[in-house]
């Protein structure tokens, strides 16, 4: 230091000259590292067709070969057995069994010629046998009223005998169940009686109605009054029936109470009005039965009638092909074939085996390999059966294979309060350096659009509802609807045309920073160190 004092003091002149130059130096320096502080550089992209592609990614392990046991679906004796194919590689279709299909056949061909009337125009002779049918559902009708109406005069003549005898029985001054004489038996007795007489008052006040009406009706009349007299006549023999019922069991009781009463007359009494009673109610449901059948037959014939004029309407000819369809596929149950193709390990059956619904027949060992990963619960819901998916496998480089999603877990598995589902992928190639337990990536695509206008995701800003894009120098706002997006592009529905060029990133200017050499320094001892300062230049 002494020697640096002792150079200013004896050269002045030339340690103003360094120190004016050292001053100099410096503010160029920062000058320099200021000039470009505040401008802005914008790094910007063109709007371009392509693909935005969205996936859900998982990790998991090829699984080993799947086994399966070959079913019936048919039943019968086996009329032929595919010996030849046990323990060897077999292609999917491959027939391993038959069931017997003589019944299934006769049974399809019957839906055969049913479907081919059906699209058959009719003939002349067709037509008349409808007719003619018709014809015969109308006589058979009206013979079911006359039959009808015959069952009502033979019921209306049984009924006096009944009602007038129940009214015997029950009220008259000899009757077995005359009120005093009931009363002396006990409070029983009469609790049975009472039940009696209230059956037998309602049957006898309907019947009273009932026998009015009856009077005015002839064979003549409407089938509708018929059919609905004979319906009311019906429930009234149903209420005598009851209370005849009724009367045995009180007779039969104050027999048991008094045995010195003679019950037989009366008992053999209500046993024959009961008979009579039971085949007049089978009687009259026949002919109700009979009268709506003939109805309804007549309805049917006439319908067939129309479809052979007019021709069947669309909906019954679909029923007709369904209904064929059907048998075609139940025949085709008789045929036991490979669902896939494999090695068929092992036959379960022998030829003179008989077999039902349901029996295995083998067992095929599928060579198609799987993998199966796990999602969570938000990642899962996008993904559903059918989507595609890209595979990679850690030990296998560059190899790409694609695969279907085939099945998705309805119920997840809880682990440490985390929800996760098993998601099983097939691969749709098979290759041979694939091998079970390898480690698999699983890419599943959710959602792709191709061909559409897409621009990177830094370029998209968003202001509340307002989203937007940059572009020129200086920036302006270009409002945009977007769509589909995935981790690099957006899609972009309106707002741009392709080739459009916009902002997607902007570096700010900053100041350098500089440092300056550690020197002596004039005025004193040690270093000094000169920072530049960042200086934003507004836009």
């Amino acid at each position: 230091m002494k020697k640096i004092k002792h150079f200013i003091k004896t050269r002045k002149i030339l340690s103003m000259l360094i120190l004016l130059g050292l001053i100099g130096a410096g503010y160029w320096i920062y000058a320099k590292s200021t000039s470009t502080a505040g401008e802005m550089t914008y790094i910007t992209a063109k709007a371009k067709l392509g693909d935005v592609v969205t996936n859900i990614t998982g990790t998991g392990q090829v699984s080993a070969s799947s086994q399966v046991e070959i079913k019936s679906k048919a039943s019968g004796d086996l009329t032929y057995l595919n010996t030849a194919a046990n323990g060897t590689m077999i292609k999917k279709g491959t027939l391993i069994a038959q069931v017997d299909t003589r019944d299934a056949a006769i049974t399809l061909e019957s839906a055969k010629i049913a479907y081919e009337k059906a699209v058959k125009p009719a003939d002349a002779a067709d037509i008349i046998d409808a007719e003619n049918a018709v014809t015969d559902a109308v006589l058979s009708n009206q013979k079911s009223y006359e039959e009808g109406f015959n069952t009502l005069v033979a019921t209306f003549l049984d009924l006096p005998e009944i009602v007038n005898g129940l009214n015997s029985v029950i009220y008259s001054r000899d009757g077995y169940l005359q009120t005093e004489k009931v009363r002396s038996v006990g409070q029983v007795a009469l609790a049975y009686r009472e039940k009696t007489v209230l059956g037998y008052d309602k049957a006898s006040a309907a019947y009273d109605d009932l026998l009015t009406e009856f009077k005015n009706i002839s064979r003549t009349s409407a089938t509708s009054t018929i059919e609905s007299f004979t319906g009311k006549t019906y429930l009234l023999v149903k209420d005598i029936s009851e209370a005849l019922k009724n009367a045995q069991n009180a007779v039969e009781y104050i027999k048991t109470q008094n045995d010195n009463e003679n019950a037989e007359t009366p008992i053999t009494d209500i046993a024959t009005w009961t008979s009579t009673a039971n085949s007049d109610l089978t009687s009259l449901l026949s002919s109700k039965t009979s009268m709506i059948s003939t109805m309804q037959d007549i309805a049917k014939a006439k319908a067939d009638l129309a479809d052979l004029k007019d021709g069947l309407d669309s909906l019954d000819l679909r029923s007709q092909q369904l209904s064929l369809l059907q048998k075609q596929n139940d025949y085709q149950d008789y045929f036991i074939r490979a669902p896939f193709d494999g090695l068929l390990a092992k036959l379960s059956v022998k030829p003179t085996d008989s077999v039902s619904s349901g029996t295995a027949i083998g067992t095929i060992v599928s060579s198609q390999k799987l993998t199966s990963i796990t999602l969570n619960e938000i990642d899962v819901s996008k993904v559903h059966v059918g989507q595609k998916a890209k595979l990679t496998f850690d030990a296998i480089d560059d190899l790409i294979i694609d695969g279907t999603v085939t099945a998705v877990d309805l119920i997840g598995t809880v682990s440490q309060g985390v929800v996760n589902y098993n998601v099983e992928i097939v691969l749709d190639t098979q290759d041979d350096r694939i091998k079970s337990g390898m480690s698999v990536s699983a890419s599943v695509i959710v959602e792709s659009k191709e061909n559409v206008l897409t621009v990177p995701n830094s370029a998209i800003k968003t202001q509340g509802n307002l989203t937007y894009v940059e572009a020129g120098n200086p920036p302006h706002r270009i409002p945009v609807k977007v769509g589909l997006s995935n981790d690099t592009v957006t899609e972009i529905i309106s707002g741009l045309n392709a080739g459009d060029e916009i902002i997607t990133r902007t570096v700010a200017g900053t100041a350098a920073k500089t440092t300056a050499a550690a020197a002596p320094s004039l005025f004193g001892g040690g270093t000094r160190t000169n920072s530049g300062n960042a200086v934003r230049i507004n836009r």
